[in-house]
């Protein structure tokens, strides 16, 4: 982990605890559509954006899916969840972003979400004005796991790849980072990543905390 100089944070699941409202979002969304999606449909979407969630969706039920209907749906049930729940920042998240600051590492975003409501929902947990920048599922013309998100993550912050580290909780992410070739840590959330991912990983970690942990031992060291 030496020479790292950016890092570069995945959001749902990662930073923020919000997958699992998301997914039951989804999920009423898609019965309202009688659609019936299963654990394992939702799951799937988990690290990609719009457009690739509903391929995968229509490809599990094996018929044609409104994207518009189906993700209109959604988003007015999760929005309406966020506001009416809140938001939870995982654990070990604010003293992690204090650690990388004052190491003077640079922070961006990559994440699946529309970069409007990124925005949002990272102001409303206060922690937006710690990256230089978002790049939403939006930005780019292939999501994860298709490298572009980091890529381009990188390109803005006019840092090499080979200095950056991705932080990703999902196997989509973690596919889209390693495609990029940053190094990566894996933080899973919602399932244990897959054994190729993790083998590929500098590391799996349970928590944030332990991320702040490994990444302090590894700058003393260099």
């Amino acid at each position: 982990m030496r020479n790292i100089k950016a890092v570069i944070f995945d959001m749902d699941g990662l930073m923020l605890d919000s997958e699992r409202l998301a997914i039951q979002s989804l999920k009423r969304a898609g019965a309202s559509m009688g659609l019936d999606f299963t654990q394992n449909m939702v799951l799937g979407c988990i690290g990609l954006n719009t457009a690739s969630s509903n391929a995968f969706l229509a490809r599990a039920m094996g018929r044609p899916i409104s994207e518009t209907a189906l993700f209109s749906a959604f988003h007015a049930d999760y929005e309406a969840t966020l506001e009416r729940e809140g938001i939870p920042v995982k654990a070990g998240l604010i003293e992690l972003l204090e650690f990388l600051k004052s190491a003077r590492i640079r922070l961006a975003v990559a994440t699946s979400t529309a970069t409007a409501l990124a925005e949002r929902k990272l102001a409303k947990v206060g922690i937006l004005h710690n990256f230089e920048f978002i790049v939403g599922g939006d930005a780019v013309e292939r999501g994860k796991p298709a490298p572009d998100p980091y890529l381009l993550a990188a390109k803005r912050l006019d840092v090499d790849v080979e200095y950056c580290l991705a932080l990703e909780d999902s196997d989509n992410g973690a596919r889209s980072a390693l495609a990029a070739k940053m190094k990566l840590i894996i933080v899973p959330d919602l399932k244990a990543p897959e054994q190729n991912l993790k083998s590929r990983a500098t590391a799996c970690l349970d928590s944030l905390y332990q991320v702040r942990q490994h990444l302090a031992r590894s700058m003393n060291e260099a």
